[in-house]
């Protein structure tokens, strides 16, 4: 039993301190103002009686309030003999901290009932939705554990902060009697990146503070999967039907843009179509049946009805169309990414169905040209 509580109280020590700021809406902690992280320096002081007694007084408070359940005072209590003890008692001072740190050992920080699913799991939230009323936001218990059960911990101050993507959020939060903190995020930099925010405990006195930071739980918001399924629909004067070609030309070159891209392989109904570009959920979960794509690309090619050239009065086996091309790519909660438009493109042949033929052509590389000469802007869209 020794040996385990020896190894237990060498571990904690290796936790280490920072000083944290009053509660903001920030995303980078403060710089520390004050730091007893480490070993105390060898003491150039002469021995103080009344000091000495003093910081056995606080230590002893310490230890009561640590053994009635009072954690936050507790941890308090020995950051103030921590203080006292720096430069006079050195070696006083890394048996506080050897204390305080392996008090550590028997906390827990464990996520709200909302971030668990149906398994205990810890699951992931979105940051499309981040911001939305729906969202859920990082949300901790803290916990003193025992052997028989947990005693919750109230006013411990809980930091949040981002370690990856960036945003604005409610730093430093303090728990409740149920021992729960939970922040609020504002702002996040970027919606097309996943978002990572970590919260640990810190403890606070006299303008120092001891952070535990090897104590902690994350909240991860994934950004949407960037496999982008291409559906095309085509309007000519004959009917409406699907492009197949120009939707492999679009698939190509977005897929040269480093992209996960799949062809919508059946014909998407008209009307389900026109809905999904106004950005409809359901209309677009129909074309993303299977769930797999976080991105749909979809491509309207419209052209008109040809009409035969004639020169004073002369007809002449010529006919000229005009046609129109719409590449809008949206993400499934139907908000737009990005889109592309090109008007008046002109087809010309020896009938109908070759001045159609050739307008379509025209219009598949000009789909092509158009993805690679806005390259840059189109990857900087998905990351908004």
């Amino acid at each position: 039993m020794k040996k385990y509580i020896v190894a237990i109280i060498s571990a904690g020590f290796f936790l280490f301190m920072s000083c944290v700021s009053s509660p903001q809406s920030t995303v980078q902690p403060a710089a520390p103002t004050q730091d007893i992280t480490g070993t105390a320096p060898a003491s150039t002081v002469k021995a103080d009686p009344a000091l000495l007694n003093e910081i056995e007084a606080l230590r002893s408070q310490a230890r009561q309030s640590i053994a009635d359940n009072k954690i936050s005072e507790g941890i308090k209590l020995y950051i103030s003999a921590m203080l006292r003890a720096r430069t006079s008692y050195p070696e006083i001072f890394t048996n506080l901290n050897m204390e305080i740190a392996a008090i550590s050992a028997r906390l827990s920080l464990e996520p709200h009932e909302d971030w668990l699913g149906p398994g205990g799991e810890q699951i992931s939230a979105s940051t499309r939705e981040i911001l939305s009323a729906k969202s859920i936001m990082p949300s901790v218990y803290l916990y003193e554990n025992y052997g028989f059960g947990k005693a919750a911990i109230p006013d411990a101050a809980i930091r949040f902060e981002f370690i990856e993507n960036n945003g604005t959020l409610v730093q430093t939060v303090t728990t409740d009697s149920f021992g729960m903190a939970n922040t609020t995020i504002s702002s996040i930099e970027s919606s097309g990146r996943n978002a990572h925010i970590r919260a640990y405990p810190v403890f606070s006195n006299e303008g120092f503070s001891y952070a535990f930071k090897e104590l902690y739980r994350d909240f991860v918001y994934l950004a949407p999967r960037t496999h982008i399924l291409v559906a095309g629909m085509e309007k000519t004067p004959t009917g409406s039907g699907t492009a197949p070609r120009s939707m492999d030309a679009a698939a190509q070159s977005i897929r040269d843009l480093d992209f996960d891209v799949s062809v919508l392989g059946t014909t998407p109904e008209d009307r389900s179509f026109s809905l999904a570009m106004n950005g409809n959920k359901e209309a677009i979960a129909i074309l993303n049946k299977d769930g797999e794509a976080g991105y749909i690309a979809l491509l309207l090619l419209e052209i008109d009805a040809p009409t035969q050239l004639v020169v004073q009065g002369v007809s002449y086996n010529i006919f000229n169309t005009n046609g129109r091309m719409t590449l809008r790519i949206i993400r499934t909660d139907g908000t737009v990414v990005y889109t592309l438009l090109k008007d008046k493109v002109r087809g010309q042949g020896g009938n109908t169905a070759a001045a159609i033929d050739d307008c379509r052509l025209k219009l598949q590389n000009e789909i092509t040209n158009m993805i690679r000469d806005n390259n840059s802007v189109i990857r900087e869209a998905f990351l908004d």
